[in-house]
C-alpha cells in the first residue's frame, strides 16, 4: 500500500524532488504543501502512497509524504509537522504503474494481448 524510504547517502530538496516527481510522472504542475522549513528543507525520509494516502500515512513520521492526494486537514497537519506534502492527483500517481502490471499480465497470460488505453487520462485538468 505504500512505502516509507530513506535516501542512502545524502539527502536531496523539496525543489529539487518536485522536478523529479514532475519529469518522471510527465506532469506540467504539482500541488505543494510546503513545510515551515522551506523549499530548501532537507528531505531524508519519504512516506509514498499511490492513490489517495491520508490513511496509510497515519502514524508515520517523513520529511515529505508523496501522493495522489490527501484532505485539506491531513496536508496542514503535515505542513505544521514540519513536513512538506507532493500531490499529483489520484490517478496519476497510479497510472505509471499501468507498464508494470501489463508486463506482469502478459506474462500470465501469453497467448492473450494486453493493452493499456491511451485515451485514459486523470479526469481533472489544471487550467
Amino acid at each position: 500500500m505504500g512505502r516509507l524510504i530513506t535516501l542512502s547517502g545524502s539527502s536531496s530538496t523539496l525543489k529539487s524532488l518536485v522536478e523529479s516527481v514532475k519529469n518522471g510522472l510527465q506532469l506540467k504542475h504539482v500541488q505543494v504543501a510546503e513545510s515551515i522549513k522551506g523549499p530548501l528543507q532537507e528531505i531524508k525520509t519519504i512516506a509514498v502512497c499511490a492513490g489517495s494516502g491520508g490513511g496509510v500515512f497515519k502514524g508515520i513520521q517523513a520529511d515529505l509524504y508523496f501522493t495522489g492526494e490527501l484532505s485539506h486537514h491531513e496536508a496542514l497537519f503535515f505542513k505544521e509537522s514540519g513536513s512538506s506534502v507532493i500531490c499529483c492527483n489520484h490517478s496519476n500517481t497510479e497510472r505509471s504503474f499501468l507498464r508494470v502490471i501489463q508486463e506482469q499480465l502478459q506474462k500470465e497470460l501469453p497467448q492473450d494481448k494486453i493493452v493499456i488505453s491511451e485515451n485514459d487520462k486523470d479526469p481533472f485538468e489544471t487550467w
